[in-house]
């Protein structure tokens, strides 16, 4: 027992059930058999008094028959035998149903005998109705008054009655064995119940030890969970902290390369400016997509299409990691076959990659060098496979390990980090990008000699469609769609008007709804074309907003989410509630455009770029950055200006509404407050303040740490005040 009790979980079910399958069996054969008896009483029950039914027809109709005779025979009326005839067929055919029956022996006497009366019994009163006919009337009458009838039917009585007492004993007999058979198949249900009792009984006794020691588990997982959460939250809050921190410098750096490329160059400084440039912005995204990795694990990572020269972005590299490489004495070299001059594909995610790779290969080298080889696959009309190997001759990787790279910060070697620097993300974000692109990544390495990583993507080749200047950076518009109306979903007064710059100089139709509940009174009267859908918002949010028009208006207008969140899982709890798509926010222009020229299937036209009033070259000491307000205006200083005193109007009251949340510590509503606020100060590009209002916001969703909360809040007022009077002074 004690063996059996410490047994696999799996093993006692399984016992379990199969000794509950043989109770199953056996008391379901023993009810069937008391329940066939049941019917078998049932069935002799009903045969009785049948029996003792038609006896007493027989009896009935033999009376009819001989008193309508005996009482024509003394009146003369001949309305007495009038349907007689019935009465003479009912007793003859009921008598042969009788003779015919499987009756036990006393029962068969008794029937010979009634069967002998009841002819007598017709013969002698047919012999009277024949002597009334022949003119004998007074022998029929004679025959009548003699009283031989009458003591024929009291002999028919008398069997008849000893039959029906007979047949009474039978059925007595019969109910007292049904009685039996019901006490039987009541016992057997007590028995399923009794056994059903002992086995569940049984059951928990057996499993509780089972359940405890899950449940400890259990406590012991949760305790881990919050651990990792707690982890996984320092990291955010440190990268969060350190993006403003990194960009800046970055800024910066693009900032006075611009200057520069404004002054008298020769050409090889011309060349070292463009890949700067070229690098630097490249970098800038690079760096942004590291700092907020959860983006990609989201899925939230678009992919972009355009037209690249794919030589220049190799030059841009060799000269970004040139330096470094001369430092340590290694050789660096970039081997390109005889590709198309221009491709097309996502030149911001290959840089990202190759950056990675030649880092890591350059960071692990001490001696040697490192080389990067492009080789053409496979080529046809409208495709291209390349083929690429970035191959050092560093301290390789154990083969063991090859497998565990790739995981996220996971390290071939455990000392890496303190050795060498790196947070162990980059070649995840690698394989995660590969995969983006349709591409697949392998490595191979030998500890002391090297490492290789091979990775192949496809490409399309250069059509009509996207030939361009590749130096000259257009504003690509929609041409305006006949008709098509949008309807605006969004709570964000900034949003708002960036809603509506943009779509109005795309030139679309639009109309803005500040809630779920105004856009679904808008939709029952109106039709729209597309539905651009923020999540967080006041009364109804995006999600049961988007369920309610598929659900309940029954409508298939397609549904783009716009969400501040980067969260792993969003991506399908937007298109769960009935969404097509999603774009994150803080919304770029040529993002928007893409989502809405796929599901409006417009084509596209260039506009010319025209340049952007407010430049935004600030120098570090500045609070704001309008480069995000410059790059949505195409051109329009009146719209950066609009924003601006927008923000100016909108952002202290946004703050005194927080203040006063916060002093109440309503933390619903210091979550809704926080989240709208981020989308507001970054269209200024307050950067400084995103750490402090993401930490109040997950605070407040989690509902714990208010000092904490009061702490950021100091820190956002003081920042949001500067940058008002910052944005006075412009």
């Amino acid at each position: 027992m004690k063996r059996f009790l410490l047994s696999n979980i799996s093993i006692k079910i399984g016992i379990g059930f199969f000794l509950a399958l043989i109770a199953i069996i056996i008391v379901q054969y023993l009810t069937d058999n008391s329940i066939e008896n049941l019917k078998t009483s049932q069935q002799e029950m009903l045969r009785s008094n049948y029996l003792t039914s038609k006896v007493s027809l027989i009896e009935s109709s033999v009376y009819a028959y001989d008193n309508k005779i005996s009482d024509f025979v003394c009146t003369g009326n001949s309305f007495f035998l009038k349907n007689n005839e019935v009465n003479l067929k009912q007793a003859i055919v009921n008598m042969q149903f009788l003779l015919d029956q499987n009756l036990s022996g006393d029962q068969k006497i008794l029937v010979i005998k009634l069967d002998s009366l009841v002819k007598m019994e017709i013969n002698a009163a047919q012999q009277t109705l024949a002597d009334y006919h022949n003119e004998s009337k007074s022998d029929a009458i004679a025959q009548v008054s003699s009283g031989i009838g009458e003591r024929i039917l009291d002999d028919i009585s008398y069997v008849v009655s000893s039959f029906q007492r007979m047949e009474s004993e039978n059925l007595s007999r019969i109910i007292e064995r049904r009685n039996q058979h019901t006490r039987e198949v009541e016992m057997m249900n007590n028995m399923a119940t009794g056994f059903a009792i002992v086995v569940i009984v049984i059951s928990i006794m057996v499993l509780f030890r089972d359940i405890k020691r899950r449940n400890k588990v259990e406590l012991e997982l949760r305790n881990a969970e919050k651990q990792a959460y707690k982890v996984a939250e320092m990291k955010e809050q440190f990268m969060a902290n350190m993006s403003h921190e990194i960009r800046t410098p970055m800024n910066s750096i693009l900032g006075f390369a611009n200057f520069l490329s404004h002054t008298e160059l020769n050409k090889d400084q011309q060349d070292y400016i463009r890949a700067i440039q070229a690098s630097g912005e490249n970098l800038l995204t690079i760096i942004n997509d590291i700092l907020d990795f959860s983006k990609i694990e989201a899925g939230m990572l678009h992919i972009e299409k355009v037209a690249f020269n794919p030589a220049e972005l190799f030059h841009s590299l060799q000269v970004m990691f040139q330096q470094r490489a001369d430092e340590k004495n290694l050789s660096l070299n970039f081997n390109v076959d005889d590709i198309p001059v221009t491709l097309i594909g996502d030149p911001t995610r290959l840089t990202q990659i190759l950056v990675n790779l030649i880092n890591n290969a350059i960071k692990f080298t001490k001696q040697g060098g490192v080389s990067v080889t492009v080789r053409k696959l496979t080529e046809n009309d409208d495709e291209i496979f390349l083929d690429f190997q970035v191959k050092d001759s560093g301290i390789g990787i154990p083969h063991e390990k090859l497998d565990a790279i790739f995981d996220r910060f996971n390290q071939a070697y455990t000392d890496t980090t303190r050795k060498f620097g790196g947070s162990g993300l980059g070649l995840s974000i690698v394989k995660k990008l590969i995969e983006l692109l349709n591409g697949k990544i392998k490595v191979e390495s030998n500890v002391g000699i090297g490492t290789v990583f091979i990775f192949q993507l496809p490409f399309k080749k250069n059509s009509v469609a996207f030939k361009e200047n590749l130096s000259d950076n257009k504003i690509e518009s929609p041409k305006p769609a006949t008709s098509a109306a949008v309807l605006v979903v969004e709570d964000n007064i900034m949003n708002q008007k960036l809603a509506q710059s943009l779509l109005q100089y795309w030139g679309f139709k639009f109309e803005i709804a500040e809630n779920g509940n105004v856009a679904i009174e808008k939709l029952k009267i109106k039709s729209f074309d597309l539905i651009l859908m923020d999540i967080q918002m006041p009364e109804l949010n995006g999600y049961d907003t988007a369920f309610f028009i598929r659900n309940n208006l029954k409508l298939d207008t397609p549904i783009i989410a716009m969400t501040a969140h980067a969260l792993q899982g969003e991506r399908d709890k937007c298109i769960r509630y009935g969404m097509n798509d999603y774009i994150s926010k803080p919304i770029h222009e040529k993002e928007l455009l893409k989502l809405i020229e796929k599901y409006l299937n417009i084509g596209q036209s260039e506009l010319s770029s025209n340049e952007n009033h407010y430049k935004s070259s600030q120098s570090n000491n500045k609070i704001t950055n309008l480069q995000y307000l410059n790059d949505l205006s195409n051109g329009k200083p009146e719209f950066v200006r609009q924003m601006v005193d927008l923000f100016i109007l909108e952002a202290p009251e946004e703050i005194a509404k927080l203040e006063q949340a916060i002093n109440q510590m309503r933390y619903e509503d210091i979550y809704s407050i926080a989240h709208k606020f981020k989308s507001t100060a970054y269209f200024v590009g307050i950067d400084s303040a995103k750490s402090d209002l993401i930490t109040i916001e997950r605070c407040a969703s989690e509902k714990y740490n208010p000092e904490l909360i009061r702490s950021c809040f100091i820190k956002v007022k003081d920042v949001c005040n500067r940058a008002v009077d910052e944005l006075k002074s412009l």
